[in-house]
């Protein structure tokens, strides 16, 4: 989920694991019972969906210190889509860098509101996948546009991890392109609007 990354902001696939487990006839005696594996996949899942949430409202409302408890001492965030602008993949490991880099994101965007719309989310064992939109409003200074409000919607993939009950893994696959073209039509309308009348001949 991410902070929208400014100069930025991710559609991968997610890996799903089936297992299945087959109990043959004759495997067990029939005289001896048979023990019940608790039943732990749907307060599991309400967990992680639980953290889930917590920690993404500390990286929409800038909670450093809520994502620095979730966040596992290992933890790796991962951020592919920033070639779309010839930059190197963010590739970070740990809190702290992890937390630096959406400080810094925040700081140079300087964004005055984010919200998160949360279209699908489901969980597979320890990973959860989120689709959602991220509506993005900033002084226009970053995009070129000083003085100018700027309002962008993001269409965000987040995929995460956890283990026991740490973030252990946050990739964020961003559309960037869409970002990239609502912040042209917003520069170009400026540029309509700053651009003084021309004088008219017949005066």
């Amino acid at each position: 989920m991410s902070v929208l990354r400014i100069a930025a902001s991710r559609i991968a696939a997610s890996r799903i694991v089936v297992v299945v487990l087959l109990a043959l006839p004759g495997s067990l005696n029939a005289d001896e019972p048979r023990e019940r594996a608790p039943d732990t996949s749907t307060t599991g899942e309400a967990a992680v969906e639980s953290l889930i949430e917590r920690y993404l409202k500390a990286v929409r409302t800038l909670d450093w210190d809520t994502m620095g408890a979730i966040l596992a001492p290992d933890a790796h965030y991962l951020d592919t889509a920033m070639t779309v602008f010839d930059r190197p993949p963010v590739d970070l490991r740990g809190p702290e860098a992890i937390i630096g880099f959406f400080r810094s994101a925040n700081e140079q965007s300087a964004a005055e509101a984010l919200r998160y719309d949360i279209k699908r989310q489901w969980t597979a064992g320890d990973t959860t996948v989120v689709d959602l939109v991220v509506h993005f409003r900033a002084e226009g200074a970053f995009l070129g546009m000083p003085g100018k409000m700027v309002e962008i919607d993001s269409a965000l993939i987040t995929i995460l991890r956890v283990v026991d009950g740490r973030v252990t893994y946050h990739a964020d696959y961003p559309d960037y392109p869409a970002f990239q073209e609502q912040a042209e039509a917003q520069r170009s309308a400026t540029a309509v609007e700053a651009k003084p009348p021309e004088d008219d001949p017949t005066d």
